[in-house]
């Protein structure tokens, strides 16, 4: 029960730290005429969960095969690091009787600042917060990421309709 508390205590950091980020516009307007972006994974090191098949290598894939499939070209890590980029960060954490699982997608773009600066700033993002079977943590990571990718390809679809 005590490291269930512990779980949670960290993912309700995480997940404070996830809501603190910057707005610039609509969500939805930063997705517009967005045809490639690098992703970049970060993901908590776990060996139980790299056991299971889940690591930064699988994330990664995942998430450059669906952007793929909708039309939006994964860039090559050599990019310039003023390139739009996907973030990834994929928090595997073990609990008694599985995984608590924090998935966080945002997406950076160069913004100018008043003084003139360009910063990279998060324009758009989404969070989630789960638990997974020890069994099932591959096909829940997966559906997870095509879940937040569909919610992206969703806005993405709607910013370039206009």
């Amino acid at each position: 029960m005590q490291s269930r508390v512990v779980t949670i205590g960290i993912f309700g950091i995480l997940l404070g730290a996830s809501l603190s980020v910057a707005q610039v516009g609509t969500p939805q307007d930063s997705l517009r005429e967005l045809e490639a972006l690098r992703v970049e994974v970060a993901m908590a090191r776990n060996p139980g969960a790299a056991r299971r098949g889940v690591d930064a290598d699988f994330v990664r894939d995942t998430v450059e095969e669906r952007l793929d499939q909708l039309d939006i070209e994964p860039l090559p890590d050599e990019e310039s690091s003023e390139t739009t980029y996907l973030s990834v960060t994929l928090n595997p954490a073990r609990i008694s009787d599985g995984f608590a699982v924090s998935l966080l997608l945002q997406l950076f773009q160069p913004a100018r600042l008043t003084n003139g600066e360009t910063v990279m700033a998060s324009t758009w993002h989404v969070h989630s917060l789960g638990i997974s079977d020890v069994d099932d943590l591959q096909d829940y990571v997966r559906n997870a990421l095509r879940n937040h990718l569909e919610t992206l390809a969703s806005a993405h679809r709607g910013a370039n309709r206009r």
